[in-house]
């Protein structure tokens, strides 16, 4: 019986695509960036905040239409774009998870467990 596959490993063997009409701040993407995957998002994910189309991910303007899909989707066939996104967004996922304000939070906890 074969080993049912990894998170990672999955994460690894395929390109992120989240059109979605909405989404607050899907995880998944940054998620997919930290693992080295192209992202492909829209504008209706607030997510898509941290891309910067065509350098560390790509931002669809109109998830319904499929030409504009498509076309990112035809572009990532090249392996060396899609090395090249996915390395960026590592850079990009990173920095996103030092800067986020929960890190402040367990510092100052840290420090008040210190001084007790």
């Amino acid at each position: 019986m074969a080993r049912p596959a990894r998170v990672e490993e999955l994460y690894a063997a395929a390109v992120l695509c989240l059109p979605t009409f909405y989404d607050p701040c899907a995880l998944v993407v940054v998620e997919g960036m930290a693992g080295g995957r192209p992202v492909i998002t829209s504008r209706y994910n607030g997510a898509s905040e941290m891309l910067r189309h065509g350098i560390d991910g790509f931002v669809l303007q109109e998830p319904a239409h499929t030409a504009e899909f498509a076309g990112v989707l035809e572009k990532l066939f090249d392996p060396k774009l899609r090395e090249q996104i996915g390395t960026a967004a590592i850079a990009t996922a990173r920095a996103v998870c030092l800067q986020n304000p929960a890190n402040d939070i367990v510092a100052a906890v840290e420090d008040l467990a210190r001084t007790r």
